[in-house]
């Protein structure tokens, strides 16, 4: 049962994935975000179009990042840039986060084979072994 009851639908709804709510009107500036964290990302490292502090208000995931993992628990806060490169590996039940962001300040994608790659030709790619969600694409 979550800990949580938004009145309203989400600004975006990822479904099995993520449900995102705009806390304050999105501006160019700052924007405020509440996450539902429903499962964890591909296995590939990404970056963000902004810096970005986070705040786990329930439930908590695992982080990879190039140094290593790193558990993220209820009350945790976290800055992190725009260029840090991460990804959530496993997410617990009923988790909760707050984002507060930066302005945009750059494009964001994912690092595959040591060379950044831009989001939408990252999205648009040829569909290879890489599984999203836990489907291995080549073999649908």
């Amino acid at each position: 049962m979550s800990i949580f009851h938004p009145e309203r639908l989400p600004d975006l709804e990822l479904v099995g994935y993520l449900h995102r709510w705009c806390v304050i009107p999105r501006s160019r500036g700052k924007n405020q975000y509440l996450h539902h964290i429903l499962s964890g990302d591909e296995p590939v490292f990404h970056d963000h179009p902004w810096d970005f502090r986070s705040l786990i208000l329930s439930g908590g995931y695992t982080e990879m990042t190039p140094e290593g993992p790193v558990e993220r628990n209820p009350g945790d806060v976290y800055d992190k840039t725009a260029t840090d490169l991460h990804y959530i590996a496993t997410v617990k039940p009923d988790t909760w986060t707050m984002i507060f962001t930066g302005p945009t300040i750059r494009d964001w994608g994912f690092q595959i084979d040591g060379q950044w790659i831009a989001h939408e030709a990252y999205e648009n790619r040829p569909l290879t072994a890489i599984t999203r969600n836990g489907y291995d694409h080549d073999s649908m």
